[in-house]
């Protein structure tokens, strides 16, 4: 009877585990299908998807889930449909995350291409910054710089002095002195 119960144990942690993973490959198949379709309804489900396999214990530590749920976010932080926009208040920034979290736990060494487009973000944080400048929105445009300075400083151990100097000047044309210097 002991080991009826401890086999039923085994088979449904299995099971569990693999509902998880399933949700990853779900996610990479709707990922697919929007970017051969560019249907909303697609990218919606792939979010879905990878939301749900970050919450688990199962795959939250895999960097291949967290790769996957970075190429979501920024497919629908890159996308000029506002439909897709519509789906994450902040998709760039998940984005940014799930990479780093990617470099995190690939120990492996299985995804390369995640540093390259960590720096893609820190990039496009750069450059949202600039268009905020040019609108005269000096407090978005620092904050913006402010992401493309922590992305290298922590991830790339690099000093982005072109976003130092971009904030530093957006910063005093805000009159935020304090922040300025």
């Amino acid at each position: 009877m002991k080991k009826a119960v401890v086999l039923l144990a085994l088979i449904g942690l299995t099971n569990f585990a693999q509902a998880q993973n399933k949700n990853i490959v779900s996610a990479i198949n709707y990922l697919g299908y929007y970017i051969k379709d560019k249907n909303v309804s697609d990218i919606s489900e792939a979010k879905k998807y990878i939301d749900l396999a970050t919450e688990h214990e199962e795959t939250k530590t895999k960097a291949k889930m967290w790769m996957n749920r970075a190429q979501i976010y920024q497919a629908i932080s890159d996308s000029k449909d506002e439909q897709v926009k519509a789906l994450s208040a902040n998709p760039l920034e998940e984005a940014a995350k799930a990479y780093q979290m990617t470099l995190k736990y690939d120990d492996k060494k299985s995804y390369p291409e995640a540093s390259g487009n960590l720096m893609y973000c820190a990039n496009s944080f750069l450059n949202t910054g600039v268009v905020f400048f040019n609108d005269k929105n000096y407090g978005k445009a620092v904050e913006y710089f402010e992401k493309s300075i922590a992305i290298n400083k922590e991830s790339f151990n690099k000093i982005d002095s072109n976003s130092i100097f971009n904030a530093a000047l957006a910063s005093d044309r805000g009159n935020m002195t304090e922040k300025a210097k």
